[in-house]
């Protein structure tokens, strides 16, 4: 379990150790460095194979491209994400969203992703990352791609 909370270190050194504890998934940095910004916060847990976050953060730009996928090449992950406030416009693999609150998003961060939290408003989000290979090739019954192609020739 990971925790950082406003008043658990000084504030000016919050933002790198919230980038840093994402630097994982993605590079991050705020929209604008001078403009005065709400602290972050993060609360991540280890569940096994997965890792769910519990977040807040203010403007930023989250970029995971074909350089930093190249720097990267052993994580290949997927992420459930539910925004509780705020918004993100996010491309992934050349799809276009945005996540706001009431929406569950997925995004496949084997490919590049680009997110943009608007300002205006300080967003919250929640998140569960997986790595794809641990689902490779199965759907969410644990059947095989190959034993669904079967018995869908099967019922045919």
């Amino acid at each position: 379990r990971i925790t950082l909370l406003p008043g658990m270190v000084p504030d000016e050194v919050l933002p790198e150790l919230w980038r840093q504890s994402l630097a994982v998934y993605c590079d991050t940095r705020p929209l604008d460095p001078e403009a005065p910004a709400a602290p972050p916060a993060i609360r991540q847990y280890h569940l096994g194979q997965a890792l769910f976050i519990d977040t807040q953060f203010d403007a930023q730009h989250f970029r995971r491209d074909a350089a930093w996928l190249a720097r990267n090449s052993d994580t290949d992950h997927v992420t459930i994400q539910f925004f509780v406030s705020g918004r993100n416009r996010v491309v992934n693999d050349g799809h276009s969203f945005v996540q706001q609150p009431g929406n569950i998003t997925m995004v496949n961060l084997g490919r590049e992703a680009y997110g943009f939290r608007r300002r205006n408003s300080e967003a919250g989000a929640r998140l569960c990352a997986f790595r794809r290979s641990a689902r490779t090739g199965h759907s969410c019954s644990g059947q095989s791609r190959k034993e669904r192609q079967k018995r869908a020739r099967t019922r045919q």
